[in-house]
């Protein structure tokens, strides 16, 4: 028996042969569709039933957990995956597979149970040896928390974390947990795409490609296995397309800083910065014609103690002190001309405090009441567009801005549908975005208030 298992395994996909040895903590597994990563993480759960046994006079028994979010999608998934594998490793005569409970126990005595996490009284009594999270971008950061912290103490193996996903969403956690913040030796990451997969043939890499080349974003997720947004289709920036709007824009010496600010402090104070260059090209008749660029090269947001305008406005100098001496222009949301209980000065009042040897007459630029929500939706749409001489690049470091664009979805009202969270901490609730979109629809409505103008018929 452990000859034919060796030899099976001798089989593995050889992108996954690392993987299969790995032993840090989190294992997080991603890419295209078709790479493979769910055959692989089922392998290893295998494995590992069958070969981490301890020592006669030391015995252990796995006991391997494996998660959806919701408990109707794992008979379809990771139950038969793992059946799948079970039965393509000769295994199902001293394997049970109980169908009913979504379980497998094999003959030393380790089992392994599908659960969904919204199923709370197995949560419960969840007494686990590892684990593997199978679509892991369908869990809450709470999910995962609780299941993190599950997994502490002695055991005679080690604990582990299998985590395998498309990259449908760079705002998740997860891109913010693993890939954005580093954590050192206790995480290994494999990216692999449907070309590590030798278990797949041409046709099915031809109909991967082919079902997914109308939309570049899908694309991006599905075969290539970059971090991307899958859209829903109520999108309120509806032509935003990553693949055309964001790009590496640096700043350009000599012009103007264009800022923006959104003045809500949870989960944080926000402001974007921007240059607006001005081109001209040919035109029909022979002569030219201004055409404008838009860069999006900076943004900022500043969480508790410092999410303050104070405290904002000098983290803007202190980054481009040289740079704002070639002249500022101040945009933001008009709520920042009001008074308010904790000072006697408005925000913009601080803000031409703080930024008084930059400015002159004309930098403030900031209408008597904002555009109105459905009418900047359709301009900002008709601009991202190319209706307009208006052309939109964003830095890819402003991934709070993009995330706006990716994210925010329209009500039935043509407005914007609130998405709000909860801190832990302070118990707060907040809108999870539009906090950079408003900054950038004040900025982009201010300074091309003609062209806004012409959308009110």
């Amino acid at each position: 028996m452990a000859v034919a298992v060796r030899q099976t395994y001798s089989t593995v996909n050889p992108a996954y042969e690392e993987f299969m040895c790995n032993e840090q903590r989190y294992n997080v597994l991603y890419g295209s569709a078709g790479s493979g990563k769910s055959q692989a993480a089922a392998q290893k759960v295998i494995k590992r039933c069958i070969t981490e046994t301890g020592t006669p006079d030391n015995p252990f028994v796995h006991s391997f957990t494996v998660f959806r979010k919701y408990k109707t999608t794992v008979l379809g998934s990771v139950f038969s995956q793992l059946k799948e594998e079970i039965i393509r490793l000769g295994l199902q005569d001293i394997i049970t597979i109980n169908e009913s409970y979504h379980a497998f126990r094999f003959w030393n005595g380790a089992t392994i149970r599908c659960i969904g996490f919204d199923d709370p009284e197995k949560i419960k009594s969840i007494v686990s040896t590892a684990a593997w999270v199978e679509e892991a971008t369908e869990l809450e950061l709470s999910d995962w928390t609780q299941l993190d912290l599950r997994y502490r103490g002695q055991t005679q193996y080690f604990y582990q974390l299998i985590l395998t996903f498309n990259p449908t969403d760079e705002t998740s956690w997860i891109k913010r947990q693993f890939f954005d913040t580093p954590q050192g030796d206790l995480t290994y990451i494999l990216h692999t795409t449907y070309e590590d997969n030798f278990f797949i043939d041409d046709q099915y890499r031809q109909v991967l490609k082919d079902r997914f080349s109308f939309d570049p974003n899908l694309f991006r997720v599905y075969v290539e296995g970059k971090w991307g947004r899958v859209k829903c289709g109520s999108e309120f920036f509806y032509n935003f397309r990553h693949e055309k709007h964001v790009r590496d824009c640096k700043y350009v010496e000599g012009l103007p800083l264009h800022i923006s600010f959104d003045w809500n402090v949870n989960p944080f104070i926000s402001a974007i910065v921007c240059q607006i260059l001005k081109r001209e090209i040919p035109n029909e008749k022979g002569g030219t014609k201004p055409f404008y660029f838009i860069n999006v090269i900076d943004e900022f947001a500043l969480a508790n103690p410092f999410n303050n305008t104070e405290s904002l406005c000098d983290a803007i100098i202190t980054r481009y002190e040289h740079e704002l001496k070639a002249g500022v222009m101040i945009y933001g949301d008009v709520s920042g001309r009001a008074h308010s209980t904790r000072s006697s000065v408005n925000d913009f009042d601080i803000v031409e405090h703080i930024f008084a040897r930059f400015l002159n007459n004309y930098s403030f630029r900031v209408p008597k009441a904002n555009p109105m929500v459905q009418r900047r939706r359709v301009f900002i749409a008709k601009m991202m567009y190319g209706g307009f001489n208006i052309e939109l690049a964003v830095n890819p470091k402003c991934t709070k801005l993009i995330g706006d664009f990716e994210n925010t979805i329209e009500n039935q009202e043509g407005g914007v549908q609130k998405s709000t969270a909860r801190d832990k901490l302070t118990n707060v609730v907040f809108e999870k975005f539009t906090h950079h979109s408003d900054c950038f629809s004040y900025l982009v409505c201010e300074s091309f208030s003609g062209h806004f103008d012409s959308m009110s018929g």
